[in-house]
């Protein structure tokens, strides 16, 4: 009896230690996990990217969170394979609320962002403000629907203006290495 014990003891030893040591390398590779996932969300502006929360905005707006949602155009169902949806059109969603488009952006927590002041940026560049935004291929329109207009190929333009792209950014007021989540541009 007392060789079967010590057996015992000798087979269950070496199997408690593996198993805590186990443990310990798991804890360590989660936790490695989790400081990356930090260090990317810092990168990324320090923010997650979230929802809005459509049903404080509706009773900060005095309107039903069916109807933000409505006018937002905001689908039922998130789309599929990483797919964005349309960027709403504020301007329409206001004016279908009976509310002001920086109210409903405010309610929203939408970050206001000034656009870039072309006119400004031609000037200081000695070109006309149409011979950059077609450098930037900027379409003359707003696009219809919410689509997002494609983003400029600021290399692309500058060397099409014969210009560097620090340059061009600087006179656009771009920050080096482009705006971060929920930076504003200052003005100049």
């Amino acid at each position: 009896m007392i060789n079967f014990r010590r057996t015992l003891l000798l087979i269950a030893t070496p199997l408690v230690i593996g198993s805590v040591g186990l443990v310990s390398v798991n804890r360590a590779t989660a936790q490695a996990d989790i400081n990356v996932k930090q260090e990317q969300t810092e990168k990324m502006g320090g923010r997650k990217h979230k929802r809005p929360d459509f049903a404080a905005a509706a009773s900060e707006l005095g309107v039903t969170e069916d109807a933000l949602k409505t006018a937002l155009g905001v689908p039922e169902t998130r789309p599929e394979n990483g797919e964005r949806p349309p960027r709403p059109d504020f301007e329409a969603a206001a004016n279908e609320l009976g509310v002001t488009e920086e109210a409903l952006k405010q309610a929203l927590g939408v970050p206001r962002r000034q656009r870039p002041d072309f006119e400004a940026a031609a000037t200081q560049l000695g070109i006309t403000e149409a011979t950059l935004k077609t450098a930037l291929g900027l379409p003359e329109t707003r696009p219809e629907n919410g689509e997002r207009p494609p983003r400029p190929d600021f290399e692309a333009a500058a060397n099409q203006l014969s210009i560097t792209e620090a340059e061009l950014k600087a006179a656009l007021g771009i920050p080096e290495g482009g705006f971060q989540r929920g930076q504003q541009q200052s003005n100049q």
